[in-house]
């Protein structure tokens, strides 16, 4: 997070701070039903307008909402410009999580507004709403002649590979850019296992408060880096 206590109204002091930390572009994302973010690249010089309700979207007919209705008014994003994060992955892209909003009022089928409201209904009986998350992945890789395999070998350990010590040193060049990134992102990694299925992993890090452990970042882009697979799992969390 860039540590400011930021409100729409102060998008300049925003721009400011991440064009200091070498950041060109900006993306106001927010998920669909299906837990895809979804967002523009904007250059920084627009989130401003951004801020004051200038990046617009279709919102129907996407995550099975229903077919669009060229009379519906579009929607916009409302970022939250005090949780923008600069990608560890991309320090030229900052992360700024938002809401979408339709004619001046949360979008229905927003799922951080859905979260948002619950956190409030919690406050109000006197509750303070945190989560903490095991993150659970399956890492695999991509043989030239198109197999996919565990990343790690020994992961094919019978009856099970659950916690095996030396599978979780063989997946270190994985975890090692994705704690520096948790650590650049104030996460605080705090254990990293190898689990039950073949090539599945768990990394373990900080709680915080439910919409900030709603925002973060699934690991993708390392994985990418590295040339990895890392498919959907139930027990996964989108952000």
């Amino acid at each position: 997070m860039i540590g400011i206590d930021a409100r729409p109204a102060d998008a300049a002091t925003v721009i400011e701070t991440l064009r200091g930390k070498g950041v060109a572009w900006v993306t106001c994302a927010w998920v669909d039903l299906s837990g895809r973010p979804k967002g523009k690249l904007l250059a920084i010089e627009r989130l401003a307008q951004a801020a004051a309700g200038g990046d617009l979207y279709t919102p129907r007919g996407l995550a099975w909402l229903g077919r669009s209705d060229p009379a519906e008014p579009e929607g916009y994003t409302v970022p939250d410009l005090a949780r923008a994060v600069q990608l560890p992955s991309d320090p030229q892209i900052a992360w700024i999580p938002s809401d979408v909003h339709q004619a001046g009022a949360p979008f229905p089928h927003c799922s951080r507004s859905i979260l948002r409201r619950q956190v409030e209904a919690a406050a109000r009986l006197g509750y303070r709403f945190q989560a903490g998350m095991e993150c659970e992945v399956h890492l695999l890789r991509r043989l030239p002649g198109g197999e996919v395999v565990p990343y790690v070998d020994s992961s094919e350990i019978e009856p099970t590979p659950l916690y095996d010590v030396r599978s979780a040193i063989q997946a270190l060049p994985v975890v090692r850019p994705m704690a520096a990134a948790m650590a650049d992102l104030g996460w605080g990694l705090e254990a990293f296992d190898q689990e039950c299925g073949r090539g599945q992993v768990e990394f373990d890090f900080g709680y915080t408060d439910a919409i900030g452990m709603a925002d973060r970042l699934v690991p993708q882009a390392v994985c990418r880096q590295l040339g990895l697979r890392r498919p959907p799992q139930p027990v996964d969390d989108r952000a």
